[in-house]
């Protein structure tokens, strides 16, 4: 897409997101990027393949349910072998029926049409949290800048792209980062890391850190094309690929993608910190208390997540779980802070809290 090709109601309205919404190719030779793709329709053939056999908390439940149902291009693609598909969505997964995991204020289908609402909304908040990312963090603005994977889109904020919840993740890595900076080697555990944006920036910013991703096998694939491509020059595992039990697999690479239902299978206090962000509350109840029971077992240091806690929100006909009333074993886990949600602030519904595992435990 060019600027000659958007909605002729845009470019009157904001040229900083007209220039955010032009096409960005990668520069992934077609060898390279063919072989990309290969492995991730192993990979999620693989976890398709294991996941019947998963007890049922691990089963896709909630709103996730819905949600995958509506993305069937790509995922029947990769399980009938077709690369030329498969990789096509990939590429611009950004912009097409797996645009929704990037999602922030608007979906990219609404700006594109010129809704107005979304438009203001999108405007008006990412251009805030970029204000309250820059007093908080104080670093170079380029320090949000993302690789051309997947054909980004986003708003242009002194001459920078700004990619939806770019100043979200960023932030996130940052404190996670600092929370482990005397850890030696780090593992960091996320459950729920949509296309891995956050571990993008973690794995860029903080050398020795071991990371593993947690996800329903649909959003997990996204997330193994997106560092696939962006980190190229790490050891990167895929579910299925190996033969070697899970820790040893995490003792020898640098990023482990790993189905939900493999969660049982980490080692006892194998891990450092795991962090989830807005999708503990998207879960049955019977899910959540299934994966606190596995963190405070598997992990030794932080439990960090930032969720909707307030009752009586519903959405594609499931109740959320306030995330005040999260079956955390406090006998285990001491919570550090409960506090407003760095860019929703006081008048949001999402809240961050911050566990650390106390030692007599």
């Amino acid at each position: 897409m060019t600027t000659e090709t958007l909605p002729s109601s845009l470019p009157s309205l904001c040229p900083e997101l007209v220039e955010g919404l032009v096409d960005r190719a990668d520069h992934i030779d077609s060898q390279t990027h063919q072989q990309m793709v290969d492995r991730v329709m192993d990979f999620y053939r693989a976890c398709k393949s294991d996941q019947p056999l998963a007890k049922e908390p691990y089963q896709p439940g909630g709103e996730w349910a819905n949600y995958l149902a509506e993305r069937r291009t790509t995922y029947e693609a990769m399980m009938a072998g077709d690369a030329t598909t498969a990789g096509r969505q990939l590429r611009n997964f950004w912009r097409n029926e797996l645009s929704p995991i990037v999602k922030e204020y608007a979906k990219y289908e609404q700006i594109l049409a010129g809704e107005n609402e979304y438009i203001e909304r999108f405007l008006l908040n990412v251009s805030r949290n970029y204000e309250t990312w820059k007093e908080i963090f104080q670093v170079d603005k380029q320090q949000l800048a993302v690789p051309p994977v997947g054909n980004p889109w986003g708003l242009m904020i002194d001459d920078q792209l700004v990619v939806p919840k770019a100043t979200r993740f960023h932030a996130l890595a940052t404190q996670i980062g600092e929370l482990l900076r005397d850890v030696a080697s780090p593992k960091v555990v996320e459950i729920g890391a949509g296309y891995g944006g956050q571990a993008y920036y973690l794995l860029r910013d903080f050398t020795g850190v071991t990371y593993i991703d947690l996800d329903l096998p649909e959003t997990l694939v996204i997330a193994a094309y997106y560092l696939l491509a962006t980190h190229p020059e790490l050891n990167i595992a895929l579910y299925g690929e190996s033969t070697t039990s899970i820790d040893q697999q995490i003792r020898d690479h640098d990023v482990v993608l790993l189905p939900n239902y493999v969660l049982p299978k980490l080692c006892d206090q194998s891990v450092d910190l795991c962090v989830n962000s807005f999708s503990f509350s998207e879960m049955p109840a019977e899910t959540l208390t299934e994966y606190l029971e596995q963190i405070t077992r598997c992990v030794k240091s932080y439990l960090l997540h930032n969720n909707m806690d307030r009752r009586g929100v519903f959405n594609r006909g499931f109740e959320r779980i306030p995330a005040s009333e999260y079956p955390v074993d406090l006998r285990c886990w001491k919570r550090l802070y409960k506090k407003f949600d760095l860019f929703h602030g006081h008048q949001g519904d999402y809240r961050e809290f911050l566990y650390q595992r106390m030692e007599s435990t």
